[in-house]
């Protein structure tokens, strides 16, 4: 009896792991993000590990985006630009590259 509810258990936990990770990979970053400074600099993540970035004093860029720990690591042509922090529904930049140090905020 103990091992057919382990067993049933231990199926729950497995399935739950393949939905997560299934779940939780780019699609669960990408969006828009809003300079919360200026509101006009946007960042789009988008589903495809694509981005486009637009800033007042500098336009717009396009690369690819990844994710690693709490790192996100925009690149443009094979070489990473740009090393920002995520915190929640926060990403936070350095200054650094084509962005000065701000931090962006995803639109619900």
């Amino acid at each position: 009896m103990f091992k057919k509810y382990f067993l049933i258990v231990l199926t729950f936990i497995i399935l739950a792991s393949i939905v997560c990770v299934i779940g939780c990979g780019k699609s669960g970053f990408a969006g828009k993000y809003v300079n919360q400074d200026n509101p006009s600099d946007y960042l789009e993540l988008k589903p495809d590990g694509m981005y486009y970035s637009y800033t007042s004093y500098s336009g717009g860029y396009n690369g690819e985006w990844e994710v690693k720990g709490n790192e996100l690591r925009l690149s443009w042509m094979g070489s990473v630009l740009v090393i920002g922090e995520i915190k929640g529904n926060k990403i936070i930049f350095p200054t650094a590259g084509f962005i000065m140090a701000s931090i962006y905020v995803k639109e619900i």
